[in-house]
């Protein structure tokens, strides 16, 4: 029986702020320091606009040929085991040159040959790939590919999937294009109106500073609901023990503490019953998203900030006397 008592008023509190914290967690973590992640990298990267086109481009002054790829959205499937790598597929082109204007710039783009690519870091870990693995292609004809090193950990451009592949040039996959509605996916310093006589496909230009406004938005309400889950849980499970911890109280302060011994009481008890569980939790789901570092960090501390807050305006609370 003094188990069950001691469960109910000092363990169920924290469990009950673990489990609602985890919630939210499953459900938000990793989408929302992704899409901080996503902002950072575009933030960083020297194009202005992305564009599909139905040819190559190539700058109309100079001839220069850069930063263009062949865009297999649709076109065909790669898959790790049984599941398949759902991604933008890229390949390069043959003649162009690839620079860090790319939000996924890596140098080892250029040295791309045929049947070897570089993957997304964050593909990487949720098919838990390693370099030197192989990829199937869904088409018996198309090569496999290797993994031969990683890119920066971005999502995919087109539909939100869930990253980059980028591939070397391959002659077949080149004329399996041709044959439906060649897609070319150009990444520039320089604004459209800028790129001379090229037909840009109707309605996929995007401006880079609207995708990183995009990712900002969606991190934004996972953001408050980091702080709105670690503010409400313990307000919450506080409210449904109220009379325990009143009772707690009387019970500290007819033992003769003074004012800073009950601070200290309180103090060291919602440190083990809200802070303890919320950083518990939250540093998991840091470790398990570390391929999103910068947007996980942003959410870790987050919590950690006000689930600390709470911690010490509860025990603040609870320390007046009437």
């Amino acid at each position: 029986m003094l188990f069950f008592r001691r469960f109910i008023h000092d363990l169920l509190p924290s469990i009950l702020i673990g489990l609602a914290v985890l919630v939210f967690c499953l459900f938000s973590f990793a989408s929302g320091s992704s899409s901080l992640t996503q902002a950072q990298i575009l933030s960083s990267s020297g194009y202005e606009e992305m564009f599909y086109s139905a040819q190559p481009y190539v700058e109309v002054s100079t001839g220069n040929k850069k930063d263009t790829f062949a865009d297999f959205g649709g076109l065909t499937v790669y898959k790790a085991g049984r599941y398949s790598v759902s991604s933008d597929l890229y390949m390069v082109l043959p003649g162009y040159s690839y620079t860090g204007v790319l939000p996924f710039a890596d140098p080892k783009i250029g040295t791309l040959q045929k049947g070897e690519c570089l993957i997304a870091k964050n593909v990487m870990a949720m098919r838990h790939l390693n370099i030197g693995d192989t990829l199937v292609p869904g088409d018996n004809e198309a090569s496999r590919l290797k993994i031969v090193g990683e890119l920066a950990p971005i999502k995919g451009f087109a539909h939100d999937y869930y990253g980059v592949v980028v591939f070397g040039y391959d002659p077949y996959l080149q004329s399996l294009m041709n044959t439906s509605a060649p897609r070319y996916a150009s990444f520039v310093p320089n604004r459209v109106e800028d790129f001379g006589q090229i037909q840009v496909l109707f309605g996929s230009v995007q401006p880079k500073a609207k995708l990183i406004d995009k990712a900002n938005r969606e991190a934004v309400p996972r953001i408050i609901g980091a702080y709105l889950t670690t503010l409400i849980a313990p307000l919450a499970v506080a409210l449904l023990y109220h009379r325990d911890e009143r009772r707690r109280k009387a019970n500290v302060i007819a033992s003769g503490a003074s004012k800073w011994a009950t601070l200290r009481y309180f103090l060291l008890y919602k440190l083990l019953t809200v802070f303890l569980p919320v950083f518990v939790i939250a540093t998991i789901f840091l470790l398990t998203n570390l391929v999103y570092l910068s947007g996980s960090l942003i959410i870790f501390g987050s919590l950690t900030l006000v689930a600390l807050l709470v911690t010490i305006l509860e025990s603040a609370l609870l320390t007046r006397r009437s």
